[in-house]
């Protein structure tokens, strides 16, 4: 059968495929060799070589937007801006110039030789009215802003830094601050002088109202016990007192209690019940308890108390 022609082209055929796909396993096993010897050069070329671009604002090996704008960019400010918070917002000239007219338009002198915490602790010891308060912060917080965005106008857009223009920014954003509060003055010529100096028209407080409130002495076999609170806030620290006179007026005794941060009608209830519990525990049987809350006169009045 070998001799036959079909089975000879057959046989040569089945030579001629074998041969080739072996031929074709061997390249794809030499492209697979020569791509990892490709591979492995390459990561020891990168290892050996160093890098061709150096950032010299860079201290610490990393490359921050920031460093990449000033090293790239042609834009350059005219006055030179430090990052630092301090010499940014405290020891530049332009800046010193700033605070200077802020402390003589209050009449604070401000220290300037700590940090901007140190600044802004300081501006919260000061002691103005309520509407001079506001204003004297608002101006503080206002510098900080004015500096940053004429800081950014000049980085970015190339613009000039004027004295003036900033100064009249900073005023129109207080007078503006003004307007939108509702705080009152003291009556005094130091703070009329500072809102004339500020261009702002001062709002005096409303007048106290007078009430004529009269004591009643007890009859002569009780005592009287008068209870009175004040809170700073709702809710705040509070604290409250009472007195102990007798139907002729004399002081039998008093205490005064101070306490955490409650209520007021907290702090008149907590009166109460130390007046009831101190005429207890001096066996003073029969007392009579006066208090400005009508909230704690209706509780010992009401069904639920069993105290009178």
């Amino acid at each position: 059968m070998i001799g036959l022609r079909y089975n000879l082209r057959w046989i040569l055929l089945w030579v001629i495929f074998t041969q080739m796909l072996r031929v074709g396993i061997f390249i794809l096993l030499l492209k697979l060799l020569t791509r990892m010897l490709l591979m492995r050069l390459r990561m020891w070329w990168l290892a050996q070589i160093q890098d061709s671009l150096v950032w010299t604002c860079s201290l610490d090996d990393f490359v921050s937007c920031k460093s990449t704008y000033t090293s790239l960019s042609g834009v350059r400010s005219s006055v030179f801006w430090e990052e630092d918070l301090r010499r940014l917002f405290l020891d530049c000239p332009f800046l010193r110039g700033l605070w200077d007219v802020v402390s003589s338009t209050f009449g604070h002198k401000l220290k300037l030789d700590g940090t901007c915490f140190d600044l802004w602790q300081e501006v919260m010891r000061f002691v103005f009215s309520t509407e001079l308060k506001t204003l004297w912060q608002v101006s503080i917080i206002t510098v900080f802003w004015v500096v940053w965005f004429f800081r950014n106008q000049s980085t970015f857009e190339g613009g000039k830094i004027i004295f003036v223009d900033a100064l009249s920014l900073l005023w129109r954003s207080v007078r503006e601050a003004d307007s939108l509060q509702s705080g009152t003055m003291k009556n005094s010529v130091d703070e009329l002088q500072i809102l004339q100096r500020l261009h702002v028209s001062g709002r005096p407080p409303k007048a106290p109202r007078i009430l004529e409130i009269n004591w009643r002495p007890p009859p002569s076999s009780c005592l009287k016990v008068n209870t009175d609170e004040a809170a700073f806030g709702s809710p705040g620290f509070a604290g409250c007192a009472g007195v102990f006179r007798t139907s002729r007026g004399f002081v039998k005794g008093c205490f005064v209690i101070p306490l955490d941060v409650c209520f007021a009608f907290e702090a008149e209830l907590v009166a109460a019940v130390y007046a009831i519990d101190y005429a207890w525990t001096f066996g003073w049987c029969r007392l009579w308890l006066e208090s400005d809350s009508t909230f704690v006169v209706d509780i010992l009045h009401s069904r639920y108390c069993k105290v009178l």
